[in-house]
């Protein structure tokens, strides 16, 4: 077989920019081939596109038949551990992967959002100033609170002073009170939590604090409590503002 006798899929998922196909030109040049490239039985490529359209045409090639039940291992005799080359080739095989994106838009053609979502594609949306939005998942993990060290003072785990400030220039204020009053209590939303201090004493209290703490979502343990405490809601709201105002 020869590199010719390889298909390009015409409908790749990986978009392989000017910048991604520079990088794996340069891999291959200074570091050589490193991974496979898989083709389906028809010899039409399902991963390893950006990787064939850059290697040179007078390339070699082993083909490897197998059925998906083996694992093929490509190793490269002419590497050692420690060799520069092969630290090289480390970053670059990684890099060259990082830099190419998905076809969102030929991905959404052929798959269901669940379905993108059951094989790991956060799908990214469009706002009007063609800036990029991740949607963010619920699947989520929680987070272990663990003791690893002394419970940190109060003080450690919130710092007032910019709120204290404003709260004096609030009340030499030459205003009425009942504004006074509110003003000083918006204040509270510059208070600056130090939130590894505040995991690090939650898991010092006793249930009845860690549950107060919960409630107050200093620290999250079950998201569909935090959503029904209304703290993940905001996040709903401003996704849907924004369709909204992209429809408009």
């Amino acid at each position: 077989m020869k590199i010719e006798d390889l298909k390009f899929d015409e409908r790749n998922y990986r978009v392989h920019d000017d910048r991604n196909k520079s990088l794996i030109k340069k891999s291959i040049d200074e570091c050589g081939l490193a991974r496979s490239v898989v083709v389906d039985s028809e010899n039409c490529l399902i991963g390893g596109n950006g990787v064939v359209s850059q290697v040179d045409k007078d390339t070699p090639i082993r083909v490897i038949e197998t059925d998906g039940s083996e694992l093929v291992v490509v190793k490269r005799t002419d590497l050692k551990t420690d060799d520069e080359k092969r630290k090289r080739l480390a970053v670059l095989d990684n890099s060259t992967t990082d830099s190419s994106n998905f076809d969102y838009a030929l991905l959404h053609e052929d798959f269901s959002e669940d379905e993108l979502d059951e094989l790991g594609v956060i799908v990214p949306v469009e706002d009007p100033e063609k800036e990029i939005i991740t949607k963010y998942t619920r699947k989520i993990s929680v987070p272990i609170y663990e003791i690893k060290g002394e419970t940190p003072k109060i003080e450690e785990m919130i710092s007032t002073e910019k709120a204290d400030k404003l709260v004096e220039e609030i009340k030499k204020a030459d205003i009425d009170d009942e504004t006074k009053r509110f003003l000083v209590d918006c204040t509270t939303r510059l208070y600056e939590f130090r939130y590894d201090k505040i995991a690090e004493f939650y898991a010092h209290q006793d249930e009845k604090v860690k549950d107060l703490m919960e409630k107050l979502a200093l620290v999250i343990i079950d998201f569909n409590k935090a959503v029904e405490n209304g703290y993940i809601k905001l996040n709903e709201f401003i996704e849907n503002v924004f369709l909204s105002e992209r429809d408009e």
